[in-house]
């Protein structure tokens, strides 16, 4: 997910209340206002924090499968690794609000070691805070 939405995300999640703890290596860049850790954790260790948030907000990562069982909302945006536009099919979760790319179209068979399209218009900041402070229906 591009660094300047992560920016605006955590920016306005903190406006309205929210603490936002980084999943991430301690070598790769941290966001401005979040949380994180200068030492890696176990993966066991968000499996419970999970339990914990009010939300979690993830890329189609690791964080998505470590998440989805205990986490009240969890929130996937999509980019390639979407199985075909607007699905996930095989790759993720029914019960996660699915974030789909806008207008993306894969022009390569799915692992096949080719690039796909570098046009991708990936979900907003705004589009994720929008379905986090949605109330469930």
């Amino acid at each position: 997910w591009p660094m300047k939405e992560s920016i605006k995300f955590v920016a306005e999640a903190n406006k309205l209340g929210y603490e936002v703890v980084q999943y991430k290596l301690p070598e790769e860049e941290g966001v401005e206002g979040a949380i994180f850790f200068s030492q890696e954790n176990n993966q066991l260790f968000y499996i419970a924090l999970a339990k914990y948030a009010a939300a979690v907000v993830t890329i189609d990562s690791s964080l998505m499968h470590l998440a989805i069982a205990n986490s009240p909302k969890t929130i996937v945006i999509w980019g390639q690794s979407a199985s075909d536009k607007d699905d996930c099919r095989g790759f993720g979760y029914e019960k996660a609000i699915n974030l789909f790319a806008k207008n993306y179209k894969p022009i390569s068979p799915y692992f096949n070691g080719m690039p796909d399209t570098p046009v991708i218009e990936m979900a907003t900041a705004e589009d994720v805070v929008a379905k986090l402070t949605k109330k469930a229906n």
